[in-house]
């Protein structure tokens, strides 16, 4: 089973990418793991650091001058890889123990498993006819996920409605389920702290209150007004 990882890197954050980067080797065995690291509005101090770190001839970078929009850059991400099972990650995680990787794989041994990872969530649908709520459909959180190829096939890459980011995970969580496919948290069901990861989460960096509630319309007014509701 081939492995990609992706990493969209966007704007100031030389510091987090390196913490992200070098936590990766730290507690990775990389050598046969493709990495695509797709890089956007970033300084030059970045291309510097990028060009000293690939030398292995799977890790690759993509240099963009703008900025594309997290959505975006992981769907060029994905679209680099050629990898049965894609991990995206965020460039200010920072992995924290060497069972990170298997704990994101081993559920595909499930053939009907389609993503996994740390950290899940849930929407409730209101069922407009009568005004009473159905089963959750579940989502995986986006700053780190793996998504099975065949996913990926069967209902295509992240939507760029949502472009610059939020609510895309979302959105590609509810198409899986609904395509037959399980998403795993891992570990372990409701146990988000047990995964071995740390995330800064810089949002507000490039997330609008605009672009914010923009996103979450899209997301109401396509799954027929679901009440979104974190799972706990």
């Amino acid at each position: 089973m081939k492995i990609s990882i992706v990493i969209p890197v966007y704007g100031r954050h030389l510091i987090d990418f390196k913490k992200c980067w070098e936590s990766i080797l730290k507690y990775t065995d990389t050598s046969n793991i493709e990495i695509i690291i797709i890089a956007n509005g970033c300084y030059d101090s970045m291309k510097d650091y990028l060009d000293s770190i690939i030398k292995n001839p799977n890790h690759k970078y993509f240099w963009f001058e703008q900025a594309l929009g997290a959505t975006l850059a992981i769907n060029k991400g994905i679209e680099k890889t050629t990898g049965d099972i894609i991990i995206v990650l965020n460039q200010d995680v920072e992995i924290l123990g060497d069972e990170w990787l298997n704990y994101l794989i081993k559920p595909f041994e499930d053939s009907k498993v389609g993503i996994t990872g740390p950290k899940k969530g849930a929407v409730e649908i209101l069922n407009k006819d009568d005004g009473k709520y159905l089963n959750n459909k579940e989502f995986i959180v986006f700053f780190c996920v793996a998504i099975r190829r065949e996913v990926i096939n069967s209902i295509g890459l992240l939507d760029l409605s949502f472009n610059p980011g939020s609510f895309e995970d979302i959105d590609y969580g509810i198409k899986a389920e609904d395509a037959g496919w399980k998403l795993v948290q891992v570990p372990n069901e409701g146990e988000y702290n047990n995964f071995p990861i740390f995330h800064v989460d810089s949002h507000n960096e490039w997330l609008s209150n605009a672009v914010y509630n923009r996103n979450m319309k899209i997301i109401f007014d396509r799954y027929n007004n679901r009440n979104l509701m974190e799972k706990k």
